[in-house]
């Protein structure tokens, strides 16, 4: 009889739709205050004074809690950094620019968002670049309310996608890219949602602008990899997941989706290979135990039915409730009784 060929899995479900929901509090900042470090008496430490005499508390030495000279510090230091602050304001009136922050001072720096598409960054990124904003200069008020708006669309996109509402959340995500269209993090959900509902054409168009936008992060490569592949752009997605790995090596998702790739365009070597990265990384995830199977029916193909159904039996031995080697292993247990 002829023997039952073990399938090949597909790709990677933990991380196919991976919802970019970093940014959904972006509005808030952490400010780190001044400290202040505890102040030392004399050399002695109250053990005892330096030239070896008892240590005396006179009457004097007892002075109330607002004239310590701790107390005394700080307040001199607090009068000395207020006076610093009038003198800079009264410096910046002089000159004709506003004495206080505005608004959008403030929400720039928190958020850092620009209205227009920011020019691609080189290789290795900017420092602060990883929130998938773009900063284009200064914000006026217009485009303050465009952020905010923007920010709550995606906060509520990422509540809708959560909950199931795929085609809610393509809509808040499409509004969140339509008010900043320099939001990376906004097109790679919005791809994600397409790609989900069918629509793979526009799924790769709104993951290269990601990528675009934010080319230094592995995720969204990885994103436009999976909506190629989807879309049948096999050779094309092969050569995404490779720039996704080249940002971030440890990707186990994007290295299983390689092999994936690989092993449908028919070389078989490298999709091994792929597979064998993954198996190192982490052998007891989805991914890992995906690729363990796969590797599994290259056995099968090389070696035969015997050595293929051991190899799925390695595999139940440490992972006994994983579907997919439990069937695997029942056909090839099928093919050697009809044998």
């Amino acid at each position: 009889a002829a023997a039952t060929m073990p399938g090949i899995g597909g790709f990677s479900e933990d991380d196919q739709a991976r919802l970019h929901d970093n940014l959904s509090n972006s509005s808030s900042s952490r400010r780190g205050g001044l400290g202040f470090g505890g102040g030392g008496g004399g050399s002695n430490d109250g053990r005892g004074s330096s030239d070896g005499r008892t240590h005396q508390h006179s009457q004097s030495s007892s002075r109330p809690w607002h004239r310590s000279t701790m107390a005394v510090s700080i307040v001199s230091l607090l009068g000395a950094l207020g006076a610093l602050g009038l003198s800079q304001l009264a410096a910046e009136y002089a000159q004709g620019s506003k004495s206080l922050e505005s608004m959008s001072d403030i929400w720039r720096s928190v958020i850092e968002l620009g209205d227009a598409a920011p020019s691609v960054a080189p290789a290795g990124g900017v420092a602060g670049d990883d929130d998938g904003y773009g900063r284009n200069g200064p914000v006026d008020a217009h485009q303050e309310e465009k952020m905010y708006a923007a920010t709550e669309s995606f906060r509520m996109g990422n509540n809708e996608y959560k909950h199931g509402r795929v085609q809610a959340a393509r809509a808040l995500y499409d509004e969140t890219v339509r008010l900043v269209p320099s939001h990376s993090f906004g097109w790679a959900n919005l791809g994600n949602c397409q790609r989900e509902l069918g629509e793979l054409a526009m799924a790769v168009s709104a993951h290269r602008t990601a990528a675009s936008l934010l080319p230094t992060r592995a995720r969204h490569w990885y994103n436009l990899g999976v909506s190629l592949y989807a879309d049948s752009q096999l050779a094309e997605a092969i050569g995404v997941f490779r720039k996704a790995l080249a940002l971030n090596g440890q990707m186990a998702s994007a290295h299983f989706n390689l092999g994936v790739a690989l092993a449908e365009l028919g070389s078989i070597s490298e999709a091994k290979r792929a597979y064998g990265h993954v198996v190192e990384m982490e052998p007891l995830s989805s991914s890992g135990l995906g690729a363990q199977c796969n590797l599994c029916a290259f056995v099968h193909v090389d070696k035969g039915v015997h050595a293929a159904t051991e190899c799925f039996r390695r595999i139940v031995r440490i992972a006994p409730t994983y579907e997919r080697s439990l069937v695997n292993l029942a056909a090839m247990l099928q093919n050697l009784v009809e044998a």
